[in-house]
């Protein structure tokens, strides 16, 4: 009776439909850093090339993750595809200017790992069914009537993609 009240009342549902999306958020930021710290190559450079300049955090966290990780041998670039907010915001381009402080090109014959990323990511809501068809998803099959509820559908926020290169990006080619 009491997973029924819960699919009913509202505060609850909206608790356990944050909850899955942070699970699922949560995995595929995992995942990422998984990626980064089993396949980059050693001493290699990682070119984090994002969507927007607001996406700096993100790439202050995959740094700090992976040295958490234990790859100190990787190298990070950081790029964007549109810096137009750059100009907007003096904050924004001051934190990005104190990143890329030191930044030196990629070498020639490197081994480079490139992070595409947006954050883009959307959620797809879900209609609260009524209490008596609650109740008989429920009893059909509780597993089932939880997963098409709070999981089914979700994406996660952040969108990736990554792609090995032995040679520096030329400029406009990512």
């Amino acid at each position: 009776m009491l997973i029924v009240l819960t699919l009913s009342v509202k505060p609850l549902d909206q608790l356990l439909h944050a909850s899955a999306q942070n699970r699922i958020d949560q995995q595929q930021w995992q995942s990422l850093i998984s990626q980064l710290k089993e396949i980059a190559p050693r001493g290699g450079y990682v070119v984090l090339d994002f969507d927007e300049p607001y996406m700096i955090e993100t790439a202050q966290s995959i740094e700090a993750n992976t040295l958490l990780a234990g790859r100190y041998d990787l190298t990070y670039h950081l790029q964007f595809k549109n810096n137009d907010a750059l100009a907007k915001d003096p904050f924004l381009a001051s934190l990005i200017k104190t990143y890329l402080g030191g930044q030196t090109p990629v070498p020639e014959g490197a081994d480079i790992f490139i992070v595409q990323a947006d954050r883009k990511g959307t959620t797809l809501n879900v209609p609260v069914p009524s209490l008596p068809e609650s109740l008989s998803r429920f009893l059909a099959s509780p597993r089932q009537a939880f997963f098409e509820r709070y999981i089914a559908g979700k994406t996660p926020y952040l969108n990736y993609q990554i792609e090995y290169q032995d040679s520096p990006p030329k400029k406009g080619e990512i």
